[in-house]
């Protein structure tokens, strides 16, 4: 985690946009391609986290296009393609939050990350409890909790209001 994504996490998220521009500045001086991606991806989902959704898929865009170039199914696009599944998911494009998702799944096997796959399984459990797929919602966020468990994954206070909400 880097100390904006701790930031945003902290609800601070105007500091840690402040702080990945920054951080942006240092990556590109260094020409560290990785680290530029990967302060992108995080720029984008604090915008995310803002609601500021036209930002955070440019950004996750440009992100998953940085991954793309060197591990294109690696983590960073796994993560980079998790993120586009919630940005479709909270502006009703459900089918295309679903692609996403989906596409995430593979890309947590491709990178043997099981903790990956289960946040597909949320991202997906989400979707469906918004399209009224109770049964197929409740099953979704059941595994993902099971594998939240073996993988002792943390839910951001952000993700554990909206499972909340998912299951009331």
């Amino acid at each position: 985690m880097n100390f904006g994504e701790f930031l945003a996490n902290e609800g601070d998220l105007e500091k840690a946009q402040a702080v990945l521009q920054k951080g942006l500045g240092i990556f590109e001086q260094l020409d560290d391609k990785n680290g530029l991606a990967w302060t992108i991806y995080t720029r984008g989902w604090v915008s995310l986290r803002q609601q500021k959704y036209l930002d955070a898929y440019a950004q996750t865009q440009v992100a998953r296009y940085l991954f793309a170039k060197d591990q294109p199914r690696g983590i960073g696009m796994a993560w980079a393609t998790y993120i586009l599944g919630h940005i479709e998911r909270l502006q009703g494009y459900y089918q295309e939050a679903r692609s996403h998702f989906f596409e995430q799944v593979g890309l947590g096997w491709d990178s043997h990350d099981i903790t990956i796959v289960g946040r597909a399984f949320f991202g997906l459990g989400l979707v469906e409890t918004v399209v009224g797929q109770a049964e197929k919602a409740v099953w979704l966020l059941a595994l993902a909790e099971r594998i939240r468990q073996e993988t002792k994954w943390i839910f951001a206070p952000h993700e554990r209001k909206e499972l909340e909400q998912a299951l009331a």
